[in-house]
């Protein structure tokens, strides 16, 4: 991405996309919830529910990023976060449960794995916004954050 190859689409006059980051997240996200989630002993349907949720919002987020008017931009952006409120309850609150149930030592570990990845997460909308939503920050910018 930093060399800015054939990973870059157009976006607007003023801004690039980076394609390669989504297709990176849509293999990146599910597995992330699912290793979380065999490790906290979860049932299969709740880590499925769980990925096709942040696979959602990948799309909403790439969506928003492509989009040329903030009539679109804006909307798709608060639906990819909407998204990721599933995700970041089922990390935190189900998935830690059953970590914890499991044994203190996975639980302690589930813990720093899980918030580590929510508060990327939670980093990631802000640069979003700031990049891709409000194109305060510059392509290259955003690749260094």
């Amino acid at each position: 991405m930093a060399l800015g190859g054939s990973s870059m689409t157009s976006h607007i006059a003023t801004r690039q996309v980076e394609w390669i980051r989504y297709a990176a997240w849509a293999l990146q996200a599910p597995l992330t919830v699912t290793v979380l989630g065999l490790l906290a002993g979860q049932h299969w349907t709740v880590i499925a529910w769980t990925s096709l949720a942040a696979l959602l919002g990948i799309g909403a987020g790439f969506a928003g990023a492509l989009s040329t008017g903030y009539n679109a931009t804006w909307p798709l952006f608060a639906f990819g976060v909407m998204c990721g409120v599933p995700v970041a309850s089922a990390l935190l609150g189900r998935g830690r449960a059953s970590a914890y149930k499991v044994h203190v030592e996975i639980g302690k570990l589930y813990d720093v794995l899980a918030f580590g990845s929510v508060l990327l997460y939670i980093g990631y909308v802000i640069v979003w916004a700031c990049a891709e939503g409000s194109n305060i920050m510059t392509t290259d910018q955003e690749l260094i954050v």
